[in-house]
């Protein structure tokens, strides 16, 4: 009899930004329309490093045709054979031309039988990376290739309505992936209307987290909030923590069970040092955790991570995870000291970058000249902290790491006398009030699993799911949503305040681009501004793609009662 993975319990809806092709996740859903028109077989070589299997998966699904494509023709070459990081991959058919249904209830349809179809599946194996429920990635589909554009707000709406309906029937999570910015916030405003009792139970949510993480949403509306991420983040992708890694290292270098066992009991520096000794110095450390940690994926922790409005990050890690969610909302991020680009978010690798091998720090000796070596970097971080507040995530309380930056920032803080108390939040998953003791003066702690001194496995996986919920609710709450006000795809989904705005900012449009005034300096000031506020739809409505003057009064009089 096959097991089921399932337990009782409801699920969550994440949205997220970005490509569902580089989640890592148990199952997620293509539309074959962007399979097959833009040739996306690097999505295939992502999760298949076998370039062999990648080419018989993409030769199979070209052969069947876009029409006749089925759902699950990934899965007939075989779970089993496949790398455990990979997730069921079904391509979504938006072929509409037999369908007698409309393209909203025909594109509903789609989503709906992917939805049961991967459950059926990803129920008979374990979550994976240890995640406490399965996570099943969702796309907004039918408003791309296949031709339901013009249904963009009515098809979102319709998605989160299924998702959420089947949180209720099974106990699994969903991310609502978009692929466009402007889709994304419509999903956000649209969820922010929703009862947060729908949204975000206290089950999941509990109501004094909330009240914990008003300081935080209060300073990515504000524009000054810095995360700094350590190497928790990073397991949620399925890379080892430190002792893992450490293991699998000294595995490499042919240690007996003994020495093993003996290595085990040094801290992590020393037992770095012997690994280095024994593989024949720091290159060939380096290589060896390069070739642990290169991963062309990300969790999604890291696709939330990346969707808040924090122009700032700081890490320790060595992975390119957070590099990778940046690049899959097609928006590079600028790595300092390594790849600087301009108007950008900002990540500063503090501990060096699998891209530069030579710059990893690990051992005692390499701690030891850090300082010397990351001088001007430790700098910006100090100069960048007296005017932000700092969220630390993926640390523990006693991590050395994590010690020495909150002790110099403690030393910034206090030798310049502001006033201020708390520099930061750091988020915990697990309880520790003796290191709370010690922090409680400069760092405020949220902890995920407040009540719990002695955790199991199965606490930190619930903790861990907690923290990637209350990410999903800052990200809504502090996000401002109006890349999607001016997209008339979405008009549906505007609240009536909303449709004026809208409205009237078309209304303006009209009219400076009536009166000739692409020459005035004010004009472009203004652009500017509605180009940062509006996003893309800004420069696409500006001209032949808005109504008329007489036709956007009408609408504005009937929506907003307005006197002419």
């Amino acid at each position: 009899m096959t097991k089921n993975y399932l337990k009782p319990g409801k699920g969550h809806v994440f949205i997220t930004h970005g490509s569902i092709t580089t989640l890592t996740c148990d199952a997620i859903g293509i539309s074959a329309a962007s399979w097959l028109f833009q040739g996306f077989k690097e999505p295939i070589l992502k999760w298949v490093r076998d370039p062999a299997v990648a080419n018989e998966i993409y030769t199979k699904i070209n052969r069947s045709r876009y029409s006749n494509i089925e759902p699950s023709v990934f899965l007939k070459l075989g779970y089993k054979n496949l790398p455990p990081e990979v997730p069921f991959m079904w391509l979504l058919n938006g072929d509409t031309t037999h369908s007698p249904k409309s393209s909203k209830e025909f594109y509903a349809g789609v989503v709906e039988d992917y939805v049961k179809k991967s459950v059926k599946y990803v129920r008979k194996y374990p979550p994976k990376n240890k995640r406490e429920k399965h996570l099943i990635c969702v796309p907004v589909f039918g408003i791309g290739f296949v031709g339901g554009s013009n249904l963009s707000g009515e098809i979102t709406k319709c998605v989160l309505e299924i998702l959420y309906h089947y949180t209720n029937t099974y106990n699994i999570d969903f991310a609502l992936v978009a692929r466009e910015e402007e889709v994304f916030e419509a999903a956000l405003a649209t969820r922010r209307s929703m009862d947060i009792n729908l949204s975000f139970p206290e089950d999941d949510l509990p109501r004094e987290l909330v009240q914990d993480c008003e300081q935080l949403i209060r300073s990515a509306k504000q524009g000054s909030l810095v995360l700094f991420f350590g190497a928790g983040c990073s397991l949620s992708a399925g890379l080892p923590s430190w002792g893992a890694l450490l293991s699998k290292i000294a595995n490499k270098c042919s240690m007996s069970d003994e020495e093993i066992e003996d290595l085990k009991k040094l801290n992590f520096l020393d037992q770095a040092c012997v690994l280095e000794r024994r593989l024949g110095g720091h290159e060939e450390l380096s290589n060896v955790i390069v070739e642990e940690l290169d991963v062309s994926y990300h969790s999604i922790i890291h696709q939330l991570m990346q969707a808040l409005p924090a122009d700032h990050a700081i890490t320790t890690n060595y992975d390119q995870l957070y590099e990778n969610a940046c690049a899959a909302t097609w928006n590079e991020c600028s790595v300092i000291p390594y790849n600087i680009l301009p108007d950008r978010r900002n990540l500063l690798k503090l501990h060096g970058c699998i891209t530069h091998p030579e710059d990893i720090v690990l051992t005692r000796e390499n701690y030891q000249t850090y300082a010397d070596r990351r001088q001007a970097l430790a700098g910006m971080v100090e100069s960048a902290l007296l005017t932000k507040h700092m969220l630390f995530l993926g640390f523990s309380m006693n991590d050395r790491n994590f010690h020495s930056i909150a002790a110099t920032v403690k030393k910034v803080y206090s030798s310049i006398n502001t006033g201020t108390k708390t520099f930061g939040t750091c988020i915990q998953i697990i309880k520790n009030p003796l290191m709370e003791e010690i922090w409680d003066d400069s760092v405020h702690i949220v902890n995920m699993k407040g009540h719990i001194r002695s955790p199991t496995g199965s606490d930190f996986a619930s903790g861990g799911r907690g923290l990637e919920i209350l990410l999903d609710y800052i990200v809504q709450e502090s996000r401002t949503t109006t890349t999607h006000l001016l997209n008339p795809t979405f008009f549906s989904l505007l609240t009536e305040d909303q449709r004026c705005l809208s409205l009237s900012i078309k209304l303006l449009m009209r009219t400076l681009r009536a009166s000739n005034s692409d020459q005035n300096e004010a004009f472009f000031k203004l652009k500017k501004i509605l180009k940062e506020k509006y996003g893309d739809s800004f420069d696409y409505y500006r001209d032949n793609n808005i109504p008329s003057m007489s036709i956007i009064k009408e609408m504005l009089e009937q929506e907003c009662e307005l006197d002419e």
